[in-house]
């Protein structure tokens, strides 16, 4: 579970470094689905946690691009758990990896979640953006 935790901590970290302000934010509500799978917490309150990066996934161009991916791992996300006895596992590779439609819900939100993050464009480090000057007036509006 450490080793998910700091390599989920160090790709996002890296995905995100210089995409700017808004990707930061981004890959933090992604390293919550990371924290989710890394740890063992109690299925009924992923629920809860998950809420955070699926606010950050509404937005228009995201559910045209990735709105099928999101809706299977929310469909997948919202079945019941299904508990597997420790023999299963040991005999399923698949299931030492996956040990229930829950985790492959959230690893398929965690995959377009930094799909996404890839696509942001790099901010080029050292130019800085003047703010509009003060003394600008606003532009006024007739209504």
């Amino acid at each position: 579970a450490y080793g998910v935790a700091a390599l989920s901590v160090a790709g996002l970290w890296w995905l995100s470094r210089n995409r700017g302000r808004e990707a930061q934010v981004w890959a933090l509500s992604l390293l919550i689905l990371a924290a989710l799978l890394s740890g063992p917490y109690n299925w009924d309150h992923y629920t809860d946690w998950a809420i955070i990066p699926l606010v950050h996934f509404a937005r228009p161009e995201f559910l045209r691009r990735y709105g099928a991916l999101l809706l299977v791992g929310g469909v997948l996300f919202a079945l019941p758990t299904f508990t597997y006895t420790p023999a299963q596992v040991a005999d399923s590779p698949w299931l030492k990896l996956l040990t229930g439609q829950m985790t492959l819900g959230l690893l398929i939100w965690l995959s377009i979640g930094v799909l996404w993050l890839r696509r942001w464009p790099a901010v080029q480090v050292g130019v800085i953006v003047d703010p509009p000057a003060r003394h600008q007036q606003p532009v006024a509006t007739h209504g």
